[in-house]
């Protein structure tokens, strides 16, 4: 029942639309065809009468001539002569011909049953060519069959005959000689000209016809949006419920509705996707700032005391050099002592990229060639024996833009780049560094494509994390600083999958940068 009441409060405007089209559909053509009944009556009654008064006359004009052909006993011949039924046909169609033509559209005349023959037939308002030999074919047996009626039980008759596409009163009455009947007159008039009822009505009833079909077709038509809209609801709440991103297409009108909401929901969704973009960024440059902060404070600390670790165990290296003791334990030997020199510079070394947190490019920045940074940035790579047979291509565009940068600042971030694509790669890779302008942004690409392992799904979201490292040595900080470099130039850096293997790093630096 709820169902029911549902469907009747979504659909209720459709059905009343539909019944009201078709009531007035109804309504009009029921008021046509009543109207039409009545001047099809009107028009008929009138003719009948016309046809019965024209008989009359012509059963009264003829009286005479019947009467003197009974005198002369012709109604008694069996075989007529030709001359003598000329002669009779002549004289009745004179008197038809004479009352016929003051009416147009009559036609009439005589029909003698001693003969078993039509007399004096008459059209005198025909066009030519003009009818001779009595009624036509077509209604020749209608006439003569209600002419013998007529005869036979001795009253007028006055009938309405159709066939298509005539329509016509026909009326008959008794013509007699010294009191016997010897035959009857006929009158009859086409009124289908008149009545264009009769193919009025065929419309009237096509269009009650039409006016059922359109209540089927609206109420077909309701029940199919109705459908869809179920369809379109069902998509909805999918979507409401994280089943589904879109909504499945429709047919008709309610297409443009499937199409506007999957526009809405993926505008919706690359909105969500640039904030939950914003967002990482923003917390990554807060993560960032503030461990920037604590490490350049704690860096500043460490640095102090390492300098003077370093210092004291080099001054008791020199001493013992100088001053030769022959028996000494063995964590006192030079050998430990150039240990903790080394483990001491390799703090040192951590304690200076932490720093760049703190100060990550110079603050007198100048007009740098992108293209000169990529080429020395190669050239140290490539002598630096560090490639292991790896093939490293450059492919710059020579029509690049100067920038306002740290080119010292950018080299590093280059080099740790570079490195880190030899370091994911075997030997025998390919590594391509390739840089574009792109006019439109007003900003500088470098690209640097290697066919590696790549990056697994789970690391991008931490690449950028300090001490962060998926090596077995290092620090984890490569990326964390590259990234700071960056930022401070107002570019951008990331990641994405290579295919069919390995890792696209792609740098964009603006050409008009600015400090804040």
């Amino acid at each position: 029942m709820r169902n029911y009441l549902q469907f009747i409060r979504i659909h209720s405007r459709a059905f009343t639309m539909a019944l009201i089209f078709s009531l007035f559909i109804g309504s009009l053509s029921f008021f046509i065809y009543i109207s039409l009944k009545k001047w099809k009556d009107q028009v008929v009654e009138t003719n009948m009468v016309l046809c019965d008064v024209l008989t009359q006359q012509l059963a009264f004009s003829a009286k005479e001539t019947m009467d003197t052909l009974k005198r002369e006993d012709l109604f008694n011949i069996a075989n007529l002569g030709t001359n003598q039924s000329n002669e009779i046909d002549k004289k009745l169609k004179k008197i038809s011909g004479m009352l016929l033509s003051r009416t147009k559209g009559i036609e009439g005349g005589f029909f003698l049953s001693s003969y078993d023959k039509f007399f004096g037939y008459a059209y005198p308002t025909s066009p030519p060519p003009k009818p001779v030999y009595g009624p036509p074919p077509r209604s020749y047996n209608i006439i003569k069959e209600q002419v013998l009626e007529t005869i036979h039980s001795d009253t007028s008759i006055t009938r309405l005959h159709q066939f298509d596409p005539a329509v016509f009163p026909l009326s008959t009455r008794p013509i007699r000689a010294n009191g016997q009947v010897v035959g009857a007159v006929w009158a009859r008039i086409h009124i289908e000209r008149e009545l264009p009822y009769l193919k009025l009505r065929e419309v009237i009833n096509i269009g009650f016809i039409m006016a059922f079909i359109g209540f089927l077709i609206a109420g077909f038509s309701s029940l199919k949006v109705r459908k869809k809209i179920q369809q379109l609801s069902a998509d909805l709440e999918s979507i409401q419920q994280g089943n589904s991103v879109a909504v499945r297409p429709l047919s008709g009108n309610l297409d443009y509705v499937a199409r506007s909401v999957n526009r809405m929901l993926k505008a919706l969704n690359s909105e969500h996707k640039k904030r939950e973009k914003l967002e990482r960024e923003l917390n990554q440059k807060a993560k960032m700032a503030s461990l920037g902060r604590l490490v350049a404070g704690v860096a500043h600390e460490v640095k102090t005391p390492l300098a003077i670790v370093k210092t004291r165990i080099q001054m008791w290296q020199k001493d013992l050099k100088n001053n030769p003791v022959k028996e000494l334990p063995a964590s006192l030997s030079d050998e430990s002592m150039q240990m903790i020199v080394n483990e001491t510079n390799r703090l040192d070394g951590l304690v200076k990229r932490l720093l760049y947190f703190s100060r990550p490019i110079s603050t007198a920045l100048r007009p740098a060639g992108i293209n000169d940074i990529l080429r020395h940035t190669t050239r140290f790579i490539q002598t630096s024996n560090k490639l292991k047979k790896i093939n490293l291509i450059t492919e710059l565009d020579e029509n690049l833009p100067s920038v306002t940068a740290d080119p010292n600042a950018l080299e590093q971030v280059f080099i740790n780049l570079i490195m880190n694509a030899v370091e994911a790669g075997s030997e025998g890779n390919t590594i391509t560094v390739r840089t574009e302008y792109v006019k439109k942004e007003s900003a500088i690409l470098v690209q640097i494509i290697d066919s590696g392992d790549g990056i697994s799904p789970e690391h991008y979201a931490k690449i950028f994390d300090p001490f962060f490292t998926t090596k077995d040595k290092g620090f984890g900080l490569g990326l964390s600083i590259s990234y700071e470099i960056i930022t401070a130039h107002q570019g951008r850096i990331y990641f994405k999958k290579n295919h069919p293997r390995g890792t696209i790093c792609t740098v964009e630096i603006p050409v008009k940068a600015h400090r804040k």
